[in-house]
């Protein structure tokens, strides 16, 4: 066989002798694939290679480079590599008429002290992917002090109809409004002249976040 392979049968036997043996690399992978995994299930799944190295360091003592961390986690243990995605400004597209008039409101739910409910609700909207119904936005109302879902809702466009549909499900929910604080970041809908009206009719206060000043 050696001859057939053109190898030496020195060099054959010292294979043969050390090809049980760990070397120190492989050893060091083992050691670390366990920590690995710690600190990625620490973080339901959400920390990436760059992290889960700074925490090695930070709470093990353990000095690795980016390129190890990236080889273990993602190379070898095959773990997902969440990527952060880009902010896309003018995300949600508010449908409204273009000469509608814009309303904002005060920030008055930070001055208010939040220690039962019936006291402030939050509103908001995010956008998801759905399979086969593809982008939707989802809008809720919850209670800030106790986080229950006061009501939610989705819908293709931002439009009044579903500004409306939203607060009307909240007005139906047998939940004290009379004089509760709503508070919203800035978005398109909460600004819209429905939006006002509904809120007024229901005897609710708008509340929104302050103005981001930049330096």
């Amino acid at each position: 066989m050696c001859e057939e392979l053109e190898i030496s049968r020195d060099a054959y036997y010292k294979w043969a002798k050390r090809k049980h043996i760990k070397n120190r690399y492989v050893l060091n992978h083992e050691s670390l694939k366990p920590l690995i995994k710690k600190y990625y299930n620490l973080s339901n799944g959400t920390a990436g290679y760059r992290q889960i190295k700074n925490q090695l360091a930070e709470h093990e003592g353990l000095v690795i480079t980016y390129y190890m961390a990236f080889l273990l986690k993602c190379k070898i243990m095959k773990l997902p590599e969440v990527r952060k995605k880009k902010k896309n400004k003018g995300k949600y597209t508010v449908t409204t008429k273009e000469n509608e008039t814009r309303y904002t409101y005060e920030n008055i739910a930070e001055n208010i002290n939040i220690d039962d409910i019936y006291k402030v609700i939050s509103t908001d909207t995010t956008e998801v992917k759905l399979e086969k119904e593809g982008k939707q936005n989802v809008s809720f109302f919850i209670d800030v002090y106790s986080s229950e879902i006061l009501s939610a809702c989705i819908g293709k466009s931002l439009d009044n109809d579903f500004i409306e549909y939203n607060l009307e499900l909240l007005k139906n929910s047998n939940y004290k409004l009379n004089n509760m604080i709503l508070h919203s970041d800035r978005g398109g809908m909460y600004k819209s002249g429905i939006y006002k009206t509904k809120t007024a009719e229901m005897n609710l206060k708008p509340s929104m976040s302050a103005r981001t000043h930049n330096p």
